[in-house]
């Protein structure tokens, strides 16, 4: 039997169910809970959750971010670059590159909102 230190185990636990939480989008109110989460101040005015549950496109007052990597990726956009891909959209944020599974429908629906929302974002 493994014994931890009580302090090691509650973090553990805590970081656990955190991680379980957004293992993944799926509904609309789970992408709003999850946006909230990491951007307390926003006010969400719309999401638009993926066929599949694993990312979400989020208009906010703040202006338009996407949720990825099953909700573990929570990203204003406003220095980002947005791409077609053959698998959906991909996101290039500082440091990271984050490939959108979509489908075709989502990925015109989505690159487009994202085109028409910010003239910053340099959408290809």
């Amino acid at each position: 039997m493994i014994h931890l230190p009580p302090l090691l185990a509650a973090s553990a636990v805590f970081y656990g169910v955190r991680w379980l939480r957004r293992g993944r989008v799926g509904t609309e109110d789970a992408a709003r809970a999850i946006w909230s989460d990491a951007h307390p101040g926003d006010d969400v005015i719309r999401c638009a959750v993926s066929q599949d549950g694993r990312a979400a496109l989020v208009e906010s007052d703040w202006g338009m971010g996407v949720i990825g990597h099953n909700g573990r990726m929570v990203q204003r956009l406003d220095t980002v670059a947005v791409e077609r891909s053959a698998d959906g959209l991909t996101v290039h944020v500082p440091g990271d590159t984050v490939p959108l599974r979509l489908s075709q429908t989502e990925a015109t629906d989505w690159h487009q909102r994202l085109s028409s929302s910010r003239p910053s974002i340099d959408a290809v």
